[in-house]
């Protein structure tokens, strides 16, 4: 049995191994990145060579080579890269023969090795590290870094150093570049190397007149045998060396020359040592014959042209752009051209095929080359537009990469299943997802435990996408959404671990069939993706927070956010279109809370975020000409004032916390500023009321106005989604008054309110939640602290 189990988990390993491979071979194919090649053997496809061509940094222009070794447990354990010369190759990043890093390690579960890395993505990770001109390691006292500067080091030095009358003072060029702080180029931060300073003359220098000085000859001599002992004589001290003396000594005039204590100053400018370093060990390294790099009578093949060049030559064109511009063909017509050669019109043979033929053509070219035929070719750029082929092509799964039409790796007869990864927070109660596109057999087969954003998976969930694709996963669906919310009723009963132990070894057991009771897993997952948005935006807006992302990231975040919004939207809808139960429960929970006073308790309601998803799903698929009825009616929120009535009862659970934080509310005693104290601690549950009424509003519309293009686009928002909801989101923190917040809530009458009038109602919502018992009146005052965000966002689901 043991055994039959383990030639199981090799066939799966090496499916797996094999699909991958072809895949990411490709993806070097259609989008080839520059500085990075590599050689496929095939004798052992376990084993390619990769050249690596640094753009920038101390290695610039060098090609480097390595060995990716691929075992058998890949891509589940990262690819080891072996350096073929580690001694010439001096780096903190390469331990004996192989190159380490955060990347690559595969137990860090914070920013380690994850199985949805693809070969092209690490070596363009290499690429960035061998590229930098510093590198942030671990020593002995914590971090440290090192810096290992350009490729062309410089360095300001007075110009008694360099004169031969003055061999007092005379240093080499090593010598110079020995000095410390020798990666500096700042005025303000250089020292000559026994420690004096030279600040005021390099800082006047920085402005003077600049003019070639001495040749190199004439400082250290003709040749490398004129040369005085330990002087700079060129790469190697066998004569074996470059075409031209690769060092450049620039004197610095001052435009005013009176005053007797300022230094004359030169600029010495040379190749990195680190870069010598390792353009001697490619030299002596033995030539590969299988990628024929260093091969012998081939010059110097892994040295870039325009390095051999005078060394002036290229500092003068370190600052000059390096992309040049490309020329697209204006279209004239549908089959005329104006050529980028001549400027004549031509006709094009390409522009006159018919739509299948280039529907065909655009199945077998790269992302890329779509994009960039769509810029050109008006009757192109309508077909992917029509058949999605950019959108079909990213749905696909981040680990196996196969796409949403695609067969299972194990099971050619079996239509894949695409959805998404989510994990359990046991602090918070909440649910997380990195929304990744996985497979279910990803998930089952291959037991992938972690998202691009290193969170847990610890259920999965298909989503609905397309017609086709959600008929073949429904099933599954409802199969995932009783395991989660099974987990959920015992974790809410005993310890959240072995409920999730116990739920994982049942998985199978589960039955497909629909439980509209279970329907709230989904309105969890929209509420929590919420929250957890705020979260982000909390993040960026308060630097003092405990993380301070950078502010552009909050566009990608959003991106994720409203992509979640939708997609989760999308199947809660679909799911509503084969079982209207759903829709008829959420119909009569809002009508509860809007006609009964007791109904709106945590009792009756203990998610306040379910029932604004509640109200979207309502008004969203309301359709009075369907035949069936229970598609029929609305909740207006403009008109019912629904809006009100959550906000009355967001402040009636709030005011638990309001006690919490501001003692003197105890009493009826010393209200003067209690309106502007109550609202700064009510500011978080707003805010997040705010975002929750504009998801809502959000998605209705455009659902109700886009309901077959939203069939269409596979569940995505509309293009700009996001950019809008950055708009919103600038809007939300912008509300700093009672009235901005009500005026953004669409509450027209509580807009109206003054101040006295304000404190009455938070009187009175004090004075519901002691009767409701949500207020202990004996807890003492808690510090801010010390009351942690999940508390505070209304949800009392646990």
């Amino acid at each position: 049995m043991a055994s039959s189990r383990l030639v199981a988990s090799r066939e799966r390993g090496a499916s797996l191994r094999l699909h991958r491979l072809k895949h990411d071979i490709s993806e070097f194919l259609e989008e080839p990145h520059p500085g990075i090649e590599i050689f496929l053997h095939d004798d052992n496809y376990e084993n390619i060579c990769l050249h690596l061509t640094p753009q920038d940094g101390p290695m610039r222009g060098l090609r480097l080579h390595f060995t990716i070794q691929l075992s058998e447990a890949w891509p589940q354990v990262p690819p080891r890269f072996k350096s073929s010369y580690p001694a010439a190759l001096l780096h903190p990043n390469l331990v004996l023969d192989y190159v380490c890093g955060e990347v690559l390690n595969e137990n860090n579960s914070t920013g380690g090795y994850l199985t949805a890395f693809t070969l092209r993505a690490l070596c363009m990770q290499l690429l960035s590290i061998f590229s930098s001109t510093s590198v942030v390691t671990v020593g002995m006292f914590g971090y440290m870094t090192l810096n290992y500067g350009e490729h062309i080091r410089t360095r300001y030095v007075p110009e008694d150093y360099l004169i031969p009358e003055h061999q007092q003072y005379r240093r080499t060029i090593e010598q110079m570049f020995e000095i410390p702080d020798w990666t500096s180029t700042s005025p303000h931060t250089i020292t000559c190397w026994s420690g004096q300073s030279f600040q005021r003359a390099l800082k006047d220098s920085t402005r003077a007149t600049e003019i070639e000085y001495v040749n190199v000859g004439r400082v250290f001599g003709e040749s490398a045998a004129d040369c005085e002992p330990g002087t700079w004589a060129g790469w190697d001290s066998n004569g074996d060396e470059l075409p031209q003396r690769e060092v450049e000594i620039t004197r610095l005039v001052p435009r005013d020359d009176d005053d007797p204590e300022r230094h004359q100053m030169a600029r010495v400018q040379c190749r990195n040592p680190l870069w010598n370093s390792v353009f001697r060990g490619i030299r002596a390294w033995a030539q590969c014959d299988r990628c024929r790099y260093n091969q012998a009578g081939a010059g110097l093949p892994v040295v870039q042209n325009h390095l051999v060049r005078p060394l002036k030559d290229e500092i003068a064109e370190i600052d000059a752009a390096a992309a040049a511009t490309v020329q697209i063909p204006e279209v004239r017509n549908d089959t005329h051209v104006r050529s980028p050669t001549t400027g004549s019109q031509e006709k094009s043979p390409i522009l006159e095929l018919p739509g299948d033929v280039l529907l065909l053509l655009a199945e077998h070219l790269s992302t890329e080359s779509i994009r960039i035929l769509s810029t050109i070719h008006p009757r192109f750029q309508a077909v992917v537009k029509r058949y999605h082929i950019i959108r079909r092509r990213e749905l696909q799964c981040v680990v196996l990469r196969t796409g949403i039409n695609s067969y299972t790796l194990l099971d050619s007869s079996a239509k894949n299943i695409l959805g998404i990864a989510i994990g359990f927070h046991n602090e918070y109660g909440t649910f997380r997802s990195s929304f990744d596109w996985l497979s279910l057999e990803a998930f089952e087969r291959y037991s992938i435990d972690m998202g691009t954003d290193y969170s847990r998976h610890d259920f999965y969930l298909p989503l609905a996408f397309s017609d086709a694709h959600f008929r073949r996963a429904y099933p599954t669906i409802w199969r995932c959404l009783n395991w989660i919310a099974l987990f959920l009723e015992d974790a809410r009963q005993g310890d959240a671990q072995e409920a999730m132990l116990a739920s994982h070894l049942q998985f199978g057991s589960f039955s497909s069939e629909p439980d509209v009771r279970n329907i709230t897993v989904l309105y969890d997952l929209i509420n929590d993706g919420v929250v957890h948005y705020l979260r982000t935006c909390d993040n960026v807006m308060f630097p003092g927070s405990k993380k301070d992302p950078n502010t552009s990231a909050l566009l990608g975040a959003s991106e994720k956010a409203i992509t979640a919004f939708y997609q989760l939207f999308y199947l809660l809808a679909r799911l509503t279109a084969v079982t209207p139960t759903i829709r008829t429960n959420a119909l009569a929970a809002l009508t509860a809370f809007q006609d009964d006073k007791d109904s709106r308790t945590e009792d009756h309601v203990p998610d306040l975020g379910h029932l604004i998803v509640q109200l979207a799903l309502v008004n969203a698929t309301a359709d009075q000409t369907h035949d069936d009825p229970a598609f029929h009616g609305c909740v207006p929120w403009e008109t019912t004032g629904l809006l009100s009535l959550l906000l009355q009862e967001t402040l009636v659970r709030n005011a638990k916390w309001m006690i919490l934080l501001h003692q003197s509310l105890r009493s009826t005693e010393s209200w003067g500023e209690v309106a502007s104290t109550v609202f700064e601690y009510s500011w978080l549950s707003l805010r997040l009321l705010m975002l929750q009424t504009f998801f809502m509003r959000f998605i209705v519309d455009g659902y109700r106005d886009m309901r077959m293009q939203v069939d269409d686009y596979f569940g995505f928002p509309p293009p700009d989604a996001a950019k809008a909801l950055l708009c919103e989101v600038e809007k939300i923190y912008a509300a700093r008054t009672w009235t901005e917040a009500f005026e953004y809530l669409g509450c027209s009458e509580e807009a109206k309110w003054d101040e006295e009038h304000l404190c009455q109602v938070i009187r009175e919502s004090i004075a519901e939640s002691g009767r409701r018992g949500y207020i202990d009146w004996m807890q003492p005052r808690e510090p801010m602290f010390e009351i942690d965000f999940a508390d505070m966002i209304g949800s009392s689901r646990w």
